[in-house]
């Protein structure tokens, strides 16, 4: 089922009575819309006082503008009625939605596997026993976890460390351990799989 966007409350005045007026072009004598909610009539004459109001606003009045503002308003909360009346009698088809003149959201994206982060590399951290290491971003992670092992094959063990960037600091290591670290990305759908790993030692 398509889904209406209005996009409405952001445009400018100027573009909220253009898009209100083509509305009102389009549904007018639209059978896929015999009883718009509010009418057309409403929209048209908000529209029409908004652009009046715009334009005795323009040489900055306070009080002016505070009537301005009041007329979008209006012309906002109309069209967002508009909105959910054109969701309901169009059933959803994007076509009929397109007739009204409004237009038709974007499907959401469902939720990707992450890959698996890239450019790992371990340094000597700054302190006595850090280890630094940092990577690639990877897009739409939400945190990260890390892991290491003497050999870099086996007995991996997850380090205490999250972090939500792509760079964390391992502290409290024998002064000159070396180790291999390996990091994954956790987004919507769980774990990516793991980096290559990184051969660091510590400072």
């Amino acid at each position: 089922m398509a889904k209406v966007k209005l996009g409405f409350t952001t445009l400018t005045v100027p573009d909220k009575v253009l898009k209100a007026r083509n509305t009102v072009t389009l549904m007018t004598g639209n059978a896929a819309y015999p009883r718009p909610n509010p009418t057309l009539v409403a929209i048209s004459t908000a529209a029409d006082e908004l652009e009046t109001a715009y334009n005795e606003a323009a040489d900055g009045g306070k009080t002016k503008t505070a009537v301005m503002r009041s007329k979008e308003q209006e012309l906002d909360k109309l069209m967002i009625q508009l909105t959910a009346y054109v969701q309901e009698a169009s059933n959803g088809e994007e076509l009929v939605i397109l007739s009204s003149g409004l237009e038709v959201a974007a499907p959401k994206t469902p939720p990707q596997d992450l890959p698996a982060p890239q450019n790992l590399i371990a340094e000597m951290g700054t302190n006595e026993g850090d280890v630094s290491l940092r990577w690639k971003k990877t897009d739409r992670a939400k945190t990260y976890l890390m892991q290491t092992s003497a050999d870099g094959a086996t007995n991996w063990q997850t380090l205490t460390v999250v972090t939500t960037k792509a760079s964390a600091v391992i502290t409290g290591l024998p002064s000159g351990e070396k180790a291999w670290y390996r990091v994954c990305a956790v987004g919507p759908k769980g774990n990516s799989p793991w980096s290559d790993p990184a051969l660091g030692r510590a400072f």
